[in-house]
């Protein structure tokens, strides 16, 4: 017979511990304005939330960590050790391309290594494969403004109606409704309470004066990327020599602050953007695209 064999005589080595797996955001180099990059980062919380994974937002995202924090628990207590000093080299095995106008990436490949146990990896992102449902308040479960942003914002109670008008950045840009017929229309319709975002400022006015709309002072609007400006008013326009000196950082939390007037409405009406439509779809907002009469 078999020798019995005696038990607890040595410990049974202990299993490995799962440790905690990460997703390193990465914001798209070169020319990329907000809406696609910020739509990058809720494609990297889908993957996390689909992988068990944690989103860490690299500090190169500087200029979305001067508007908002970590608000989720687990991301506050473990991202800063991470990002602190702990962040392996970037390789082809551990860095992830999710770009809607590069090369489709290898769906299995790509699963595959966000189910691994590679410990960190980086992604950058403007899409998803196929989108999924959002799971409600998604943006605010992870993030939350900061005194900055929050000091900033031109009003008191959050607008339930937002419209985005975007002018188009040049000739070969076209957008619709924008024409004066259906601006008019669109005045017409919607609520005298309704609250205008908007790169074209001398609008701000127009829809005042004309329909009751309110909006946020700003003086200029300036692309995120590329650094074009569509006109000036106010005090900008009383000293227009200097127009072209502008404060990057006071340009940057106004962006975000347009894109958190939208992210906090009810309704959102916008001509095409993928400014208004990542806002939209980061928290499953009721929306309807302009597209002229």
């Amino acid at each position: 017979s078999m020798p019995q064999t005696i038990l607890n005589e040595q410990p049974a080595p202990e299993e490995p511990s799962v440790g905690d797996k990460f997703i390193v955001f990465i914001p798209i180099a070169g020319g990329q304005g907000t809406g696609n990059i910020i739509a990058g980062l809720l494609a990297a919380h889908l993957l996390a939330l689909e992988f068990n994974r944690i989103v860490c937002v690299s500090p190169i995202y500087k200029n979305f960590l001067d508007a908002f924090e970590p608000a989720h628990p687990e991301a506050i207590e473990k991202c800063p050790k991470l990002l602190a000093g702990n962040l392996p080299a970037k390789t082809s095995e551990n860095s992830l391309r999710l770009i809607n106008f590069e090369s489709v990436p290898d769906e299995c490949l790509l699963k595959d290594t966000l189910a691994s146990d590679n410990p960190v990896l980086f992604l950058e992102s403007n899409t998803y494969p196929r989108w999924p449902e959002i799971p409600d308040n998604l943006f605010f479960t992870n993030y939350r403004a900061k005194p900055e942003l929050l000091k900033l914002l031109p009003y008191k109670a959050y607008p339930k109606t937002v419209v985005h008008l975007r002018e188009p950045d040049g000739e070969d840009d076209l957008r619709k409704g924008l024409d004066d017929d259906s601006l008019k229309a669109l005045g017409k319709m919607l609520p005298r309470d309704t609250y205008l975002v908007t790169n074209r400022v001398e609008w701000y006015d127009k829809f005042e004066k004309e329909y009751g709309w309110s909006h946020p002072e700003w003086d200029e609007v300036i692309h995120s990327a590329y650094q074009k400006s569509w006109g000036v008013r106010g005090s900008k326009q009383r000293q227009s020599h200097i127009v072209h000196t502008f404060d990057r950082e006071k340009q940057n939390l106004q962006m975000w602050c347009d894109w958190y007037t939208m992210l906090t409405a009810k309704f959102v009406y916008h001509t095409h953007s993928d400014f208004s439509i990542s806002a939209i779809h980061w928290q499953n907002l009721d929306s309807r695209t302009i597209m002229g009469s």
